[in-house]
């Protein structure tokens, strides 16, 4: 496998806004469940700034690569840890070879990208009984749902799915769930106005929306069948 290390960071003035509900809780919850071997090489969908990955290598003593489309976040990524792989690619588009990866994370970012292609792409690398982890908002109420998706692009907020959606595109995919938890909590301590500082979208509005549509957060393990 050939990655792109970012050798020349592009220096960022603070670090940049994560989604990340209950801190790492839910990322090391699953990692206990699943039980990966150190041996194992894990993708992060979406790392962003690699904070995940930051926690799968100092923390659990995993090996960890990271994709992403922003340059910026990817170089921020590097310029906070050199020793991680990473590359600049879309889910839709993974520059992965077919059943080379034993698990692959997907936080906050499932939403961020045409669901089903990314899905499919992340079946595609997975070697067989290969783990996909996902973490992300979901409606509670699906009948609300439009009101999320009437937003401005820019964000995960006009792609959130209700939890049968999701469910269905996992499993027709190719994957058996094993666990869904509901994690809805959590965004009670977290403030999604984070969320919406480089968009056009009112925070107030949001939050209208947010309420009408139940936005919650969710948490599940699947296997590649």
């Amino acid at each position: 496998m050939t990655f792109t290390v970012y050798e020349h960071p592009i220096w960022l003035e603070s670090e940049p806004a994560s989604m990340h509900p209950e801190g790492f809780k839910i990322t090391e919850r699953a990692l206990k469940h699943c039980n990966i071997d150190p041996s194992s090489t894990i993708l992060d969908v979406g790392c962003g700034a690699g904070s995940t990955l930051n926690i799968l290598q100092n923390e659990n003593n995993l090996q960890g690569i990271g994709i992403d489309p922003s340059a910026n976040l990817l170089s921020y990524a590097h310029q906070m840890n050199a020793n991680i792989w990473l590359t600049q690619a879309f889910a839709e588009h993974l520059p992965l070879a077919n059943e080379s990866i034993d698990a692959v994370i997907s936080e906050c970012t499932l939403s961020l990208f045409n669901a089903k292609k990314a899905i499919q792409e992340c079946q595609r690398i997975l070697k067989p009984n290969g783990y996909f982890i996902v973490s992300d908002l979901y409606a509670r109420d699906p009948e609300n749902i439009d009101k999320l998706k009437e937003l401005p692009g820019g964000t995960s907020f006009p792609r959130v799915m209700d939890q049968e959606k999701i469910i269905r595109l996992i499993m027709i995919n190719g994957f058996k769930i094993s666990i869904w938890q509901d994690c809805s909590d959590a965004l009670r301590q977290f403030s999604l106005d984070k969320l919406t500082e480089s968009s056009s979208i009112d925070p107030f509005d949001l939050i209208i929306r947010a309420a009408k549509a139940k936005l919650g957060y969710y948490f599940l393990i699947a296997r590649k069948k």
